[in-house]
């Protein structure tokens, strides 16, 4: 048993050691059984405010293939600021319906729209897939025959979790570099921005009984990481980007008992240190994936509803 196992909040515990005995990716569980979420049901994500609208649309990328999305709106409280919403999975698996709940507080709380998608996922769709549906989802937010989704283009965040957060924090690089500087907002919760799994986060709570172990975490980075020699590695590990001026204002969201919170902070702090606006909070005695814990964790319901309105408070 990791030692640091006993200081994480009650309720998760709970959650985590009844998992206990599932099998992981990098030990056998297959792709598909991954994909299923076996481990995410309705009691455990919760059900989210009753108020927000879903609306499911298709939006064509650049191959003119489908990418599935959903928006999330209060019909009661218009919105013209839009928060595209990508999900975590270790870019192999969730999709909206994994987070399906939490869209719906960062909606509600957020008093935004949210529109979440399912990017092209790996092994099959290796990277750069996910990126190039993202971007391709943020022309078709900006498109001006657009009207499912009206948006101030002052406002138009992304925001992602895990695997989620790498892929809003990359967009958000590759934006300003090609000249597109339309996001005004990332939000990267416990975001996977390095694939250096040595630090002191990953030596800490990167065994047993925690579910995204240090093994895990590689394992997820091999199925994403293309055969071929990447041009922009910043984009993949936006870490190891060569230039962070001018970036999109950032809100940076970091969970103590997570392999992947001494990336995620010290991001924070390359940022801040070249003048970016830059907001980070860690939660304490909160595990990696407490987002899909509102069900049956009320410190990670009230750290979802802290998210969503530290949004809606930038966006005023």
């Amino acid at each position: 048993m990791n030692k640091n196992f006993i200081n994480l909040d009650k309720e998760c515990k709970n959650i985590i050691l009844s998992w206990e005995d599932a099998p992981s990716p990098e030990t056998g569980m297959s792709i598909e059984e991954l994909r299923k979420g076996l481990l995410l049901d309705n009691e455990l994500t919760g059900e989210g405010p009753e108020n927000i609208e879903t609306v499911d649309t298709v939006i064509k990328n650049r191959l003119g293939n489908n990418i599935q999305a959903r928006i999330y709106r209060n019909p009661n409280k218009h919105s013209d600021k839009t928060l595209l919403y990508l999900h975590g999975g270790g870019w192999v698996s969730c999709s909206i319906e994994t987070h399906d709940t939490f869209c719906k507080y960062l909606a509600n709380y957020g008093e935004i729209n949210v529109l979440s998608i399912n990017y092209r996922l790996a092994p099959e769709n290796k990277y750069p897939a996910a990126l190039e549906d993202i971007e391709d989802t943020i022309d078709w937010i900006l498109n001006v025959d657009n009207k499912e989704l009206i948006t101030n283009s002052n406002f138009i965040g992304v925001a992602g979790d895990s695997a989620g957060g790498n892929l809003a924090a990359a967009i958000s690089l590759k934006m300003r570099d090609i000249g597109k500087d339309i996001i005004s907002l990332q939000v990267i919760i416990y975001g996977a921005v390095s694939g250096d799994t040595n630090n002191d986060s990953y030596k800490q709570y990167g065994t047993s009984p925690y579910r995204l172990k240090k093994e895990t975490m590689e394992w997820f980075w091999q199925q994403y990481i293309p055969l071929k020699p990447v041009t922009h590695v910043e984009y993949l590990e936006p870490i190891k980007a060569k230039d962070f001026k001018d970036l999109p204002n950032a809100l940076i969201f970091t969970s103590e008992h997570d392999v992947l919170r001494d990336e995620a902070e010290e991001y924070a702090g390359i940022l801040k240190n070249i003048n970016n606006s830059v907001y980070l909070k860690r939660f304490d005695k909160l595990p990696h994936g407490f987002v899909n814990m509102i069900g049956k964790s009320k410190r990670a319901e009230e750290s979802s509803i802290f998210i969503s309105k530290k949004i809606r408070d930038y966006w005023k």
